[in-house]
């Protein structure tokens, strides 16, 4: 049985101050039975399995074993389960021409899974993932495009691997890459070939790049992005070129990257909670959420030494692209910072502990109100020497107060057990706002 190596030394780069022994047990021991059970797709449209992602952020934020239980058991009934490994597809992996041939499709899930791991036996998942993702060969720049499919739940499973260093959680992080479409080739190499042209430029702030975009109306047509709701890759990656030459503005200089991590991470989540209708309810788009819950990684991947810092910045460099790419296909939200600071939370004076302490009392979550909880603690965290910082105002819109304000959004506003009244979906359209309550 796959080994997972976790123990009270391996909370993550957020955690709470004390993580019992026992629930680093009970958590190895589910991610045990995940990974032997269960496919990483739970359906056949390409919906992800979140049970690794849910798993390991309650553990950081000291679910006790009970709770663990909980958050696997709520989330059985549904999951697909993992077809058996083919050993002699397995051995036929290692030729490139062979691997190549079978990519994109999920069937083959569980033997590149398999591939991987032997690989990491045999040369260390370091040397892998540098030889499959960072390599710059055309094989790894098309597995790295793929990582960023889905809505990056590829990059957010293998965020959760490196930051708990996890090899078997890497592996499956790999295959769930090799599974996933490259739809977003042009889009992402088309604006790093751009973005090659501008070392003479500084960085714009992000929050310039998003304006850009909300001042030019034609890149956010509701008929061109089909209503800003979709899951489809296709959709997303059928980006117009002017949203092209603004991704490829955004640049990271590796002396930078610590900057602009942080200026990653506060944005994702000054735009959460920012995209806000005056007149609806307050709901957090389902799509802006999971960059928010991404940029937790990026802490725990700049901190990586095998990881050479040109492929540390240029990995920064394509996730903020897709933000960008999800702001325009979202139909572009107008932001307003006022619904951050003057939101009313339904309890007052919630601290950091006591809403970790309700995220993991939730008995019908799927893991993503826990992962954006405990991204915006450590987003607070991070960023909180940059944001009083006057010479960059214009890059860090969220101040200390507002990590928490978002933090209250998240826990008052998902609380209804069906997921389609938990978040908007596409929050630039008025349309998709129709279903959720006029403010009171």
């Amino acid at each position: 049985m796959t080994d997972f190596p976790l123990t009270v030394s391996t909370t993550g780069v957020y955690h709470v101050p004390e993580v019992s022994k026992d629930s680093a047990e009970r958590t190895a021991s589910l991610l045990r039975a995940n990974h032997a059970a269960f496919h990483v797709f739970f359906n056949f449209k390409g919906y992800h399995n979140h049970q690794v992602h849910y798993l390991l952020t309650a553990y950081a934020l000291g679910a006790n074993p009970a709770q663990l239980q909980t958050a696997f058991d709520t989330n059985i009934s549904y999951q697909r389960p993992r077809i058996p490994v083919d050993e002699s597809i397995v051995r036929k992996l290692s030729n490139e021409r062979f691997f190549k041939s079978l990519v994109g499709n999920d069937t083959y899930f569980n033997d590149y899974t398999a591939f991987f791991q032997c690989k990491f036996e045999a040369e260390g998942w370091q040397k892998v993932v540098n030889d499959y993702l960072f390599s710059r060969t055309e094989l790894a720049d098309d597995l790295l495009v793929r990582l960023h499919a889905g809505i990056i739940h590829p990059l957010i499973h293998f965020g959760f691997g490196i930051e708990f260093q996890q090899p078997p959680i890497i592996a499956e992080a790999l295959a769930q890459a090799v599974c996933h479409n490259n739809f977003f080739g042009p889009f992402l190499l088309q604006a790093e070939q751009l973005a090659k042209g501008r070392t003479n430029e500084e960085c714009p702030p992000l929050l310039d790049l998003m304006k850009e975009i909300r001042e030019d109306p034609s890149l956010y047509d509701k008929n061109y992005w089909d209503g800003g709701d979709s899951l489809l890759d296709k959709i997303l990656a059928d980006a117009p070129q002017r949203v092209i030459e603004i991704a490829s503005k955004w640049r990271v200089d590796v002396q930078d990257l610590d900057l602009r991590t942080a200026e990653m991470m506060n944005v994702n989540a000054w735009m959460a909670g920012a995209a806000q209708r005056h007149d609806k309810e307050v709901k957090l788009d389902f799509f802006f959420i999971h960059s928010v819950n991404c940029s937790i990684f990026f802490s725990a991947i700049n901190a990586q030494p095998w990881l050479s810092d040109e492929n540390k910045a240029r990995l920064l460099e394509w996730k903020v692209r897709m933000d960008i790419l999800q702001y325009a296909s979202r139909l572009a939200p107008e932001l307003h910072n006022e619904e951050v600071v003057n939101y009313k939370p339904r309890e007052s004076g919630r601290s950091w502990a006591s809403i970790i302490e309700t995220t993991n009392s939730i008995t019908y979550d799927d893991g993503h109100i826990s992962k954006l909880v405990r991204a915006l603690a450590h987003g607070s965290k991070v960023c909180n020497p940059y944001e009083e910082r006057q010479e960059l105002s214009a890059r860090f819109p969220l101040k200390a107060a507002g990590w928490l304000q978002i933090a209250n959004m998240a826990i008052d506003t998902t609380n209804a057990p069906t997921v389609p009244a938990r978040w908007v979906r596409g929050a630039g359209d008025v349309k998709n706002w129709e279903s959720f309550g006029s403010r009171l």
